[in-house]
Order: structure tokens, then sequence, then C-alpha cells
């Protein structure tokens, strides 16, 4: 495959970043929020996202601290979509 080939997908528009927000005693973190428009055969969508750069040694840890900032439970499947996967399927055409 060469370069020339690949299309840009989007713009994705109404994206917001906000970070190095500063929490006592935690790492910084960073906060995205998307919206992606109604596209015929595609809902609406808005995407939010929270992270914060760790040790991998820290991850765990962070992870449930973060999901208990936010007040949802880890259910411990993996299985959960990527932002980059879901932007992606929204602006994927249409296939039979």
């Amino acid at each position: 495959m060469t370069w020339n080939k690949l299309q840009p997908y989007g713009p994705v528009e109404g994206v917001k970043v906000w970070k190095q927000i500063e929490m006592p005693d935690r790492p910084p973190l960073t906060v995205e929020r998307w919206e992606l428009s109604a596209r015929p055969g595609k809902p609406a969508r808005v995407l939010f996202e929270v992270s914060a750069k760790v040790l991998l040694s820290e991850e765990a840890k962070t992870s449930k601290w973060i999901a208990e900032l936010l007040g949802v439970a880890e259910d411990g499947n993996d299985e959960s979509e990527t932002k980059t996967r879901i932007v992606l399927e929204h602006f994927a055409k249409h296939s039979p």
C-alpha cells in the first residue's frame, strides 16, 4: 500500500481538550469531549475520555481511581471500544 491511497476521515468538529487538570495528590488529568454529528445510518454521539500519564506499574491503581472519580464501575471487560475505532467507524462509508 502506498501513502497516496490514504484518505482523511472527518473532520471531527466539536472536539474540546482540557490538559493538565491538577488533582490533589494525584497525577494531572487530560479530559477530551468529542461530538460526532449524525451521518446517514449513524446517530450523533458524544465521547468523553479522561486519561492520565503514569508509569505502567501505576496503571491499575490510576484506572481504578479515575473510574471512582467519574462514578463508573469497572467491570473488568477489556473489550471496550477505543475512541479511535469509534471515530473511524463513524466516518467510514456504509458498506452493504
